[in-house]
């Protein structure tokens, strides 16, 4: 996203403080945090092209942010495709200047039959037959936490968080198979769903993806904020608690994933994947699916903010 300043200036109007909606939140970056059976994920997933988008945190006060998103507004073109974004911003001398965003590449995308594919590849039950009838439950439990850190990491939304678009879970796509979709437009395209909603006086989608677009617009300009100023906090994603059985869940994973990951993760990932082969754990597996009524039930979150809003870590 290229940001552009307008040579016009505006009296700076009056911004409510908004509350930070619980979506688009932040993958923990310390992966001693996570069970084994999900770090080798999680490490995956950091070492992606996505990685920087799931795990950055900018420093940004949080006036300015609320000050951005409270102003911002998407532009549409003759396709009902957004072709720009404004929001109001500080100078380097404290006036307030409309800044632009810009995205225009083209948007590629798989099709609905290969995103069927991965799916029932990840082991969909029953066999999913239509894009259109996806449920994330339907997955196994690694695979419900890799779509519930895509959605609720990469996302606004907060509600019906069992589904997504084709173009989003283009996302999914791309980082299962190392293919280079065009993750760029598609983050965009998700960003910009958001600018216009119904709650944008009160509420901030996206708060994380606008404190790097204020971040790095402040940055260019040189503008120094205010030391006293609050900072805008992030919610981190909450971290599952599994069982103690490493080869269920990593022996699942895609070599082509597993190559972006450090050695150890490698050697560990490769021998789970001879245990499922051997049948180690198959016996286990059936009385866990008989044990567990849900992927949720076996989660626990470690509250950051200041908020008491609960997150729903399965999304």
């Amino acid at each position: 996203m290229a940001a552009e300043a307008s040579s016009h200036t505006t009296e700076a109007m009056s911004v409510p403080n908004l509350k930070n909606q619980s979506s688009n939140l932040v993958l923990r970056n310390d992966l001693s945090l996570y069970p084994k059976p999900i770090d080798a994920l999680v490490e995956c997933m950091k070492q992606s092209v996505l990685g920087y988008a799931l795990t950055c945190t900018p420093t940004v006060p949080a006036t300015l942010l609320h000050r951005a998103h409270y102003t911002s507004n998407a532009l549409f073109d003759s396709n009902n495709q957004v072709k720009s974004v404004f929001y109001e911003a500080f100078d380097a001398k404290g006036k307030t200047k409309k800044v632009q965003l810009t995205k225009e590449n083209e948007m590629v995308v798989p099709s609905a039959d290969q995103l069927v594919s991965m799916f029932n590849e990840m082991g969909y039950e029953p066999l999913l037959e239509r894009i259109s009838t996806f449920k994330k439950n339907q997955l196994p439990d690694l695979w419900r936490y890799f779509f519930s850190i895509f959605l609720r990491c990469l996302s606004g939304r907060t509600s019906s968080l069992d589904s997504a678009s084709v173009t989003f879970q283009g996302l999914l796509y791309g980082i299962y198979y190392d293919v280079k979709v065009d993750f760029a437009t598609i983050l965009w395209t998700e960003f910009c769903s958001h600018i216009n909603h119904s709650l944008k006086g009160t509420e901030i989608a996206n708060a994380r993806f606008w404190a790097i677009v204020v971040h790095a617009y402040y940055q260019q300009i040189g503008y120094v904020a205010d030391p006293h100023l609050a900072e805008m906090r992030f919610t981190p994603i909450a971290i599952p608690i599994l069982d103690d059985e490493p080869a269920a869940f990593c022996a699942q994973i895609p070599n082509v994933m597993l190559s972006k990951a450090s050695p150890e993760c490698i050697e560990r990932t490769t021998k789970s994947k001879r245990e499922k082969e051997n049948g180690r754990w198959t016996k286990w597996s059936k009385e866990r699916k008989e044990e567990k009524k849900g992927f949720g039930e076996n989660f626990t979150e470690e509250k950051t903010t200041e908020e008491t809003e609960d997150v729903d870590p399965c999304g």
